[in-house]
């Protein structure tokens, strides 16, 4: 998503010049000046709030910036890990759950013949 070495300044940049703004236009999407926006852009930390709200305006995660910077890349690989293994324990069930669906179907299928079977014997 970004080149680390970059400051979170560049990066909002970057997603600001991705949406075809200049400075003041962006600058009156986050109630800023053109100024603020340029001195914005040279920024190597940046107040939450303000990152909320350029993410809102840009309709962008500006704090994906974050994930690949330690130790919050490591935090989030851990995280994935742990998805990708809860979603193959849930693949596994969901296929033995499917497994027994179609037993039951056929059962419930060999059921009915016999059903049928004695309807005709009966009579009924």
């Amino acid at each position: 998503m970004s080149n680390f070495s970059e400051s979170i300044g560049l990066f909002v940049k970057q997603l600001v010049e991705k949406h075809n703004l200049t400075p003041t236009e962006f600058g009156r999407k986050i109630n800023k000046t053109s100024q603020n926006v340029l001195d914005i852009y040279k920024r190597t930390a940046i107040d939450s709030e303000l990152l909320l709200i350029i993410s809102k305006e840009l309709n962008e995660n500006v704090f994906a910036y974050f994930d690949e910077i330690e130790p919050i890349k490591t935090f989030r690989t851990a995280q994935n890990a742990e998805f990708d293994a809860r979603i193959a324990t849930l693949e596994s069930e969901k296929s033995a759950l499917q497994e027994k669906v179609t037993l039951l179907e056929n059962h419930l299928a060999d059921k009915q013949k016999l059903v049928e079977a004695l309807e005709k014997l009966t009579g009924g």
